[in-house]
């Protein structure tokens, strides 16, 4: 692996300091040689869903360009980044594939970040897989080879053998009133056991299932789990995702339908969670589904949201969604720069205006949250408020209080 002075820049200085407090380091995403404007649109929400099938739901991810992204890393040392940009590397050639015709050149750099400094040490990814690296343009679609394909089975192996055999597992995360710190929901995150009892975390196993299609496998044992717990603990509200993989698998989604259906839920019990979707067939179908599980007493929330940024508020008016989460991060970025403040007040009017409940994900202080309330935000998730636990601690919780079981979010 080769390392090289990446040099500062203001732009990365002002990330880090923004972004990045406690956090461990930067990962630097670039893709190249798109063909064309929609093909760059195509290939940034593409993008986007690789990254957010790698990363944990409170690592931050900044969007500063067509194909230019910026990670920060929670909590992770050189080595464990470095992991964590080979298997993104994976998950874009699987995610790129879907575009047709698109010929383009992927490189990940990145830096460990030590509290608002960067250090003048990267790695570039893009070394260690060559095939798809800066200096050498591929089509996404071409296929491993060799010791890299037998641990990608391997990988596929050990998933599917831990949805048969009971070795998934989720663990749940508030989502908090910021005016008062109640409960307003949980997030069911999940999880997988090892060959040890250990448990793995989404960007160690979830990279495989996006690139082996079982994304739709795993969103259906993960609904279904979560029915289960809604079943023996009625005063609970949560949350699930969908991947995009899954909202476009027909099948799977009218068994998820069938379950809900069967399991009458009051309104708001469940809600399912959807990245925005940028292609003009994925904002159908997502339009489709959110009415058909609305239409059962669901909620729907975009995840991820305001990347885009007119663009994303048009999304925001066509998709029938109840609550829009927004990376903390980038909500208080735009407060920073002159000029995109307007753009929050514009989310927030559109989100008065439709009903929409805004939340901001990924808060790690009491900083954020005081800045978070200044701009009339008024629900918040992350570390804050504590890392994602199993059901045994919330239920722990619900016992001594009673209305931690959530209510339906509200304003």
């Amino acid at each position: 692996m080769r390392r090289r002075v990446w040099p500062r820049s203001r732009d990365i200085d002002a990330a880090a300091t923004r972004q990045a407090r406690g956090a461990d380091a930067m990962l630097r995403l670039t893709v190249d040689r798109l063909e064309s404007a929609a093909e760059e649109d195509a290939s940034d929400v593409a993008v986007r869903a690789a990254i957010r099938e790698v990363v944990q739901s409170e690592d931050q991810v900044t969007r500063r360009a067509h194909g230019r992204f910026e990670v920060v890393l929670q909590s992770v040392d050189l080595d464990g980044a470095r992991r964590v940009g080979e298997r993104l590397l994976e998950a874009l050639r699987t995610s790129l594939a879907g575009i047709p015709g698109i010929t383009l050149s992927i490189s990940i750099e990145l830096a460990v970040l030590s509290g608002e400094a960067q250090s003048d040490q990267v790695v570039v990814l893009a070394d260690a897989a060559p095939s798809i690296g800066q200096d050498h343009a591929a089509t996404a679609a071409d296929p491993p080879a060799g010791p890299e394909s037998q641990d990608q089975d391997v990988w596929r192996r050990r998933i599917q053998s831990a949805a048969a055999t009971n070795r998934l597992v989720l663990h749940y995360q508030p989502v908090i009133r910021l005016a008062d710190g109640s409960v307003q929901y949980w997030e069911a995150l999940l999880r997988m056991k090892d060959d040890h009892g250990g448990l793995l975390l989404p960007g160690e196993f979830l990279p495989y299932a996006f690139r082996f299609g079982l994304m739709p496998h795993l969103d259906l044992w993960v609904v279904e789990a979560v029915l289960q717990t809604l079943a023996g603990h009625p005063g609970l509200c949560v949350a699930t995702n969908l991947s995009l993989q899954t909202i476009r698998h027909d099948d799977t989604m009218e068994r998820i339908e069938q379950a809900v259906r069967a399991r009458q839920l009051r309104s708001g019990q469940l809600m399912f969670e959807v990245a925005e979707v940028a292609t003009e067939a994925d904002v159908e179908r997502v339009q489709a589904w959110g009415r058909r599980l609305r239409s059962l007493g669901c909620w729907f929330a975009l995840d991820h949201f305001g990347l885009d940024g007119a663009t994303s508020l048009e999304r925001l008016r066509r998709i029938p969604v109840d609550v829009a989460k927004v990376n903390s991060g980038y909500l208080q970025q735009l407060l920073d720069e002159a000029g995109r403040a307007s753009f929050v007040e514009a989310v927030r009017a559109t989100c008065r205006s439709a009903n929409i409940r805004l939340v901001a994900s990924c808060v790690e202080s009491e900083t954020a949250v005081e800045r978070l309330r200044a701009a009339g935000i008024t629900l918040g998730q992350g570390f804050l408020w504590g890392q994602p636990a199993p059901m045994e601690t919330v239920a722990e919780k619900l016992s001594s209080a009673p209305g931690a079981g959530g209510v339906h979010p509200s304003d």
